[in-house]
Formats: structure tokens, C-alpha cells, sequence
């Protein structure tokens, strides 16, 4: 029936009174208003036939014309039945909605590590493994854009639209990637949002799998309950190659020229297979010049710590460099390498010492204050039959009688002396010299008085121990002292802090000869013998003492400890004058002088300061606080500032307006301590640009004073820290999805590999009945009339 309407479409529609469609027309289909299904059309057949046969059955007459008459009332049936049941046409257009498919591209700076092995063996980034991939498929991915809907978009810290290239190699352009972050989680959450209300085939990932968070278990739920499939096309090395990186470095941040100045490094190794790799670890002035090596072997996922001195002989600001190597490749050399910024002095050290007899110590000591010119010494001996005995390179009439005169010392060694030889008022002050001002107080045990006696004093505070035991009367009694000879041996912590450094030539190492107790001179025959657990939390040993039979335990011999603004140390024995019978003055100038050194940084950090800026900490993750606090120590200007002090913090990595920050303020506070109140200005910075970030006061009060601070804000999720590839990730995401892991070189079977989410939509139909057109009231009409005419000629009506 097609074909004929086909081939004659206006004599069929002119037939039905058509218009519009006719029955050849695509698109165009036959239906009933009420469908009745072909069992019940049998039935209505039959019945139709059996009726009209049985209403002839009775009547008289030749019998095929009945049969004929009962035929054309059976078809007459029918063709009623069929015009009650609505015949028409219908015509109704469809179409096909396209899927979309969310083509999310890492564009951060991961991607430049260079970490993937090509069949001929040469290393390339995963930059140009990704464009490779594209390149090689580009046909199938253009085609793939023409038969569904594809969204190109980029991530690194935000998501963008990456522009499709019609012509070229790739399909996409793709720019450089350079983001410090790899938001994997919320660049999803964008392609969502991208392809809502539309059929979603799928989100295909390309990444090497370094996120900078994890990715949020309610996003995997809602992709499994809005049945969106990941496809993941993995960047990178699926081995995790050797990446070493520098975690911390701790380094004064003053010193004096011709110290030894420490500089400590935390190394850490991340991936690797092989175990047992030698790391180098150099310290590097502004002119290249390497300054020290030392070496660390670490394992897959190991860390350590290396420890670089320099030995600066001029004063200036040094600025050095540490940086890290190795024989094995590595994924970035960009976190191999660190800044450090160091103060150098050559101001003298100005030094009180008081002790309550001429011991051999004294004496030795005494003379070397004397003989070494980078310090200025006052020295007295106080006892009660003799009450003052003036030496030094500044003799001084009196002990000092005010927080003035203390204020003058950057160190004071404190001997065997009484506690009552000093008034409370001056222990007072002397406390606060180190508590508030930053100097460095020295005590050399005795066998009279250090430390027993001052138990019950102001400075007992300053102690790095508590002397004796739990009870009162215990801690009256002189410490216990070892009953055989011991000798010295030096511990991690004074190699962290650049002290002990007794070899030859001066190095951080330690001799033997001073250790072994069978030279003789290196024995030490008085020693106290100070329990381990009377330290206090923040103490540190330097040195321990060893008995020379070998048995029992060592004792801390050497402790340190800050106090406040300044720093304690304490020596148990008085007997490093015996080292003379082995190398002359050699070893108690390389053992006291840079102890005396340590102690004076704080103090000669703040001479001739009337104010100072510090931020803490010095180094910070974006998003961290730093404190900014400004401290005025002149008593004028503390009285004239303000409440609130402008700064300014300039970001000296970037260039142009970028570097200015917006100002803030410090706000006054009184700092309270238990050693008194100090005139603060302080405020929390919320860091959110890397960078090195100087802080400069604003105020015209300070103007002229030369005050700075330093912060270096790293990024938090700095690609570069981590850059080893996470395939793991992005398999675990593929298979919690119902996605799958495409290789970047089968690209070409991603538009077989995506689900097809097309949707077929149908528009509006379009209806003509043909139940009251005139053909079909004809026909109807001649079949009756055929019926009629039929019985009058066979006289049945």
C-alpha cells in the first residue's frame, strides 16, 4: 500500500481529502484511535461473518445469492467496526539528543615533571605524553566532537574552557601548565554542573593523579546515584621514580664572625626502588663557592637529617643556599634547593664573670676571656674574706647595682659562688637580663655552692635541672659528684647548634683523643653526676660524661636550655683545665669560646636596638598564620607609639603591583610573662600567596630604625613538593564510578569505550482521521446499497 500511494500520492490524498501528509510521506503511519488487538479483530471477523450468515440461514431463496448477500453484510460489519475503532493518520517528527562528554585536562605544573620512559628509552614529561596521545587519536576525537556534545575544560586551581583547535594536531588547545594545584574533587564537581540536565556519558580525566586533597567520598556517592562513569587516562610513570626534597632547615639567624655556624637540613626521599641511595647535601655562598658536603643515605620513604657548618670571617649578611643531588634521576630538582639568610657580627661580646675562688678553671678561663679580642670582660671574684678581686679587660668596681648595668653584659659566667654575695634585687635583675633582654648566662659547677645553694633563689629558674630530689632536704644537699674519672663525649645536639667542635682542623667532629681515657689529660677527675630525669622539659644536653671503667650509665655533663628572650647553660665539672697536658690551650678555646657565643647571639641581636620585628614562624604553608610582633625596647618611643602600627608586607618573588600586599596593623598588648610585661605590638597574619614576604613597619615613629622581618610562605599543595604520579587514585576513582582506565595511547577507542546516552526525543503529532472522510462514508454507503439492491433482486426484502 505504501508503494502505490507512493507512486500516486495526490490521487490518494484527493481520494481521502488529505492534506498536508499523505500515506507515502516519511514519518507518516497508519494507527486506530482505539487499538484493539489482532485476536479480538479475528473475533470481531468471525462474528461479523457467522452473524450475517445465520440471518440469511432462514430466509428462502437461491442459495448463492444469499451467500453473496450474507458476505457483503459481513464486510459491511466490519468495515463499520472498523470505523468506529478511528482509523487515521500520523505524522510525527523525531529527534536525537547527543550525550556530553566532560573532557577534564590536568593543567598544573606536575605535568612538566619529566618521568616516562619511550620504547627507545629517552625520558619525556608527561606534558608531552599527554600531547602525543591527543595528536595520535585527533581523528577519532574529532569525530567523536561531531556525534556527541564534548566539553573541553582545564584544571589546576580553577577549571576553564579549553578552545577547540579545528585544525593541527590536537584537538583541543591546551597552553601551558603551569597551576601550583591539582583540585582533582571540585574540577569534577564542575563538569556535574556543566552537564546537568543533559544525557552524561561519562567524565574521561586526564591526570597524572597528584591531587591536592582528597577527593570527597559524597562526590563518589552522587556520581555512583547519577550513574556518571570516570574514565581516567593516567599521566606519568607508573613507578614511583626518586624524588628528594628539603622539609625544614633551621639556622641562626645571627652569628659572629669566625664561628661555626650550623646549618640543620631535614631531608626526605619519597618513591625510589633502590635501597640505600647516597644523598649530597651542599651549602652554597652567593658566588657559587661550596662551603660544606656532607652526605646522608636514605631508603624509599626514608628521611634524615644532615647538618652543614660554614665558617663566615667577615661581618655582612651571608646568604647561602642549600641544595640537594643524587646519582639516581629524580622527578623535580625543584624542591632540592632552600634559602638561608644569616647575620654576621663582629661586635665584641661583653662578658661578666664571677666566681668565689682562683680555681685552676678560673684562672685558664679567665685568661682566655682575656687573651681573645672579640670579647670585653669584666671579672670578679666575690668571697667573704676577700670581698672583691677586679680582672678582665674591663675591671669592674662593683657587681651591678641596677637593670641598667646588668643590661651592659651580653653574657654572665656564673662560678662556685654564694647566692647571698648577690642581693634578691639583683638576682632579680639578673634574671630578667636573660628572661626579657635575650643574654646568656653560663653556670660552672663547684664543689661549694653550684648549684645546692641557689635552690631556693630567683634564679633557680634559670637552672636547666632541678637541684636534688623531691624533697626539700634533698635539694639541700650537694649533688652527687662520680667517684671515679670520666671523660667527655659530645651528643647530636651541640652539633645541631655548631658547639664542641674540639678536632683538628675545627669541624663538627669530635676527637677521640678526648674521649679516650687512656691518654690520661683527657680524664676529668670531679664530675657531678646530674640524674637524666631532674632536666627540665626544655633542656638540652650537649655532652654527657662516661665513667672510665665502662660501667653504669652516663651523666649530662654539658646542658642547655632557653630561658625567656635568652638561653642557660650549665657545666658540671671544673675541670677542662687538665686538657692543657694534651693540646695546650687549644682545646678549652675551641670548647668555651663558641659556647660563649651561642649564649650571646640573643642579647648582641638586640644591642643598640630601640625596637625590634620578628614573624613567627619564619617559614609557613599558605593558609597558615604568621605572628607579626613588634617589640619597642626604648621606653621614649614605647611611651609616644600609638595603639595601632601600620605595615606593610611586600612580596619580593613577584614583580610590579603584585608585590605591594595590603596593609595591616599590629595592635598594642602588654606581653605578659612571669618575668614581667614587655610594650608589644603584635597581630596574625593568614598567609595566602607563596612566596618571600618582607615586613616593614609604616609608622614615621620608626622611621630610620632599619626594622624588617622575613616570611617564607610556601604552598600548601605546591605540586612540585609531591610530584610523584598517584595511579592508585585514579584507578580506585575509574572503579567506584563504573568507569574504566584508558592508556593515553588508545585514545582512539574512547567513542567505543563511553556509553552511548543519547536520547531519542519525538516532537508533536500531527493527525488526519479518516473514518469521516468522504471515501470512507461511500464506501460504507455502497456496501449497503449493494446489500439492498442484491434483495429486491432475488425478492428477499
Amino acid at each position: 500500500m505504501s508503494t502505490a500511494s507512493a507512486g500516486n500520492p495526490s490521487w490518494w490524498s484527493g481520494l481521502f481529502g488529505l492534506r498536508g501528509f499523505d500515506f507515502g510521506d516519511p514519518g507518516v503511519r497508519f494507527e486506530l484511535a482505539l487499538p484493539i488487538p489482532p485476536w479480538m479483530w479475528a473475533i470481531i471477523v468471525v462474528a461479523a461473518f457467522v452473524v450475517s450468515f445465520w440471518s440469511y440461514w432462514h430466509l428462502s431463496g437461491p442459495r448463492l445469492p444469499r451467500y453473496l448477500l450474507a458476505t457483503l453484510r459481513g464486510l459491511t460489519l466490519v468495515v463499520v467496526m472498523v470505523l468506529l475503532s478511528g482509523p487515521r493518520l500520523v505524522k510525527q517528527e523525531d529527534r536525537t539528543e547527543p550525550d556530553v562528554v566532560a573532557m577534564l585536562v590536568d593543567r598544573s605544573a606536575s605535568l612538566g615533571v619529566a618521568d616516562v620512559t619511550t620504547s627507545d628509552g629517552k625520558v619525556m614529561s608527561r606534558e608531552t605524553q599527554l600531547r602525543d596521545g591527543l595528536q595520535g587519536s585527533v581523528a577519532a576525537l574529532r569525530q567523536m566532537s561531531q556525534d556527541r556534545r564534548v566539553l573541553w575544560l582545564g584544571f589546576g586551581d580553577a577549571v576553564t574552557d579549553l578552545p577547540l583547535s579545528r585544525e593541527g594536531a590536537s584537538p583541543v588547545g591546551l597552553g601551558d601548565p603551569a597551576a601550583m594545584r591539582s583540585d582533582i574533587g571540585p574540577a569534577i564537581e564542575a563538569a556535574l554542573k556543566r552537564m546537568a540536565a543533559r544525557p552524561a556519558a561519562g567524565i574521561v580525566l586526564f591526570s597524572d593523579g597528584r591531587a591536592s586533597a582528597p577527593i570527597d567520598p559524597a562526590l563518589v556517592r552522587k556520581l555512583q546515584a547519577e550513574k556518571i562513569a570516570v574514565f581516567t587516562v593516567p599521566l606519568g610513570s607508573e613507578k614511583e621514580l626518586d624524588d628528594l626534597a628539603i622539609a625544614r632547615v633551621q639556622a641562626p639567624t645571627l652569628a659572629f664572625a669566625g664561628d661555626l655556624v650550623p646549618v640543620t637540613v631535614d631531608v626526605s626521599r619519597r618513591g625510589g626502588v633502590v635501597d640505600g641511595a647516597r644523598i649530597k647535601a651542599e651549602l652554597v655562598n652567593d658566588q657559587g663557592t661550596v662551603l660544606d658536603t656532607q652526605t646522608v643515605t636514605l631508603d624509599p620513604g626514608a628521611s634524615g637529617e644532615v647538618i652543614l657548618t660554614a665558617r663566615p670571617e667577615r661581618a655582612a649578611r651571608e646568604n647561602w643556599t642549600i641544595r640537594l643531588s643524587s646519582d639516581l634521576p629524580e622527578l623535580s630538582t625543584t624542591n632540592n634547593t632552600q634559602n638561608v639568610s644569616i647575620e654576621v657580627s663582629d661586635q665584641p661580646i661583653r662578658v661578666l664573670y664571677v666566681d668565689g675562688t682562683p680555681r685552676w678553671e678560673y684562672r685558664y678561663l679567665k685568661n682566655l676571656l682575656l687573651r681573645e679580642a672579640s670579647i670585653r670582660s669584666s671579672v670578679l671574684i666575690l668571697a667573704p674574706d676577700r670581698r672583691f678581686i677586679q680582672e678582665g679587660s674591663d675591671p669592674l668596681m662593683a657587681l651591678p647595682q641596677n637593670q641598667e648595668d646588668w643590661n651592659k653584659y651580653d653574657v654572665v659566667i656564673m662560678g662556685d659562688v654564694r647566692p647571698e654575695l648577690l642581693s634578691a634585687a639583683q638576682q632579680d635583675q639578673l634574671r630578667d637580663l636573660i628572661s626579657r633582654r635575650g643574654s646568656g648566662m653560663l653556670w660552672i659547677a663547684g664543689p661549694n655552692s653550684t648549684p645546692q645553694r641557689w635552690r631556693s633563689t630567683p634564679l633557680t629558674d634559670v637552672l636547666p635541672f632541678t637541684s636534688g630530689g623531691a624533697d626539700s632536704e634533698s635539694q639541700a644537699l650537694p649533688l652527687r659528684v662520680w667517684l671515679e674519672p670520666v671523660t667527655l663525649r659530645r651528643e647530636a645536639a651541640a652539633q645541631r647548634l655548631g658547639v664542641l667542635a674540639l678536632d683538628d682542623p675545627p669541624s663538627t667532629a669530635w676527637p677521640d683523643s678526648v674521649a679516650n681515657p687512656a691518654s690520661g689529660w683527657s680524664q676529668l677527675k670531679w664530675m657531678q653526676r646530674i640524674d637524666r630525669g631532674s632536666l627540665k622539659p626544655t633542656a638540652e644536653v650537649l655532652a654527657s660524661a662516661w665513667p672510665i671503667s665502662g660501667t653504669g650509665d652516663s651523666s649530662p655533663a654539658l646542658i642547655t636550655m632557653r630561658y625567656g628572650a635568652g638561653r642557660s647553660m650549665y657545666f658540671a665539672s671544673d675541670e677542662t683545665w687538665r686538657w692543657r697536658y694534651g693540646r695546650g690551650e687549644t682545646l678549652q678555646e675551641r670548647f668555651w669560646l663558641p659556647l660563649i657565643r651561642l649564649l650571646a647571639r640573643d642579647s648582641l641581636g638586640r644591642l643598640g636596638k630601640p625596637a625590634l620585628l620578628e614573624a613567627s614562624p619564619s617559614q609557613v604553608a599558605t593558609g597558615q598564620p604568621a605572628r607579626v610582633t613588634l617589640r619597642i625596647l626604648d621606653q621614649a618611643l614605647a611611651d609616644r607609639a600609638p595603639r595601632a602600627i601600620p605595615i606593610r608586607i611586600r612580596n619580593s618573588s613577584l614583580t610590579g603591583a603584585a608585590r605591594e600586599q595590603s596593609d595591616i596593623s599590629l595592635d598594642a598588648t602588654r606581653e605578659k610573662t612571669q618575668f614581667g610585661a614587655v610594650a608589644t605590638w603584635s597581630v596574625l597574619w593568614p598567609t595566602s600567596v607563596p612566596g618571600t614576604h618582607v615586613i616593614v613597619p609604616r609608622s614615621p615613629l620608626l622611621d630610620g630604625l632599619d626594622l624588617s622581618a622575613t616570611v617564607e610562605v610556601v604552598a600548601d599543595a605546591d605540586e612540585l613538593r609531591r610530584p610523584q604520579a598517584d595511579h592508585a587514585l585514579l584507578a580506585g576513582l575509574a572503579k567506584d564510578t563504573g568507569g574504566a582506565v584508558v592508556n593515553v595511547n588508545e585514545l582512539a577507542l574512547l567513542p567505543t569505550t563511553l556509553p552511548n546516552r543519547s536520547v531519542r526525543l519525538l516532537g508533536p503529532a500531527e493527525i488526519q482521521t479518516l473514518w469521516d472522510t468522504p471515501f470512507s462514508l461511500t464506501a460504507l454507503l455502497v456496501l449497503l446499497t449493494l446489500e439492498w439492491a442484491g434483495r429486491r433482486l432475488v425478492k428477499l426484502s
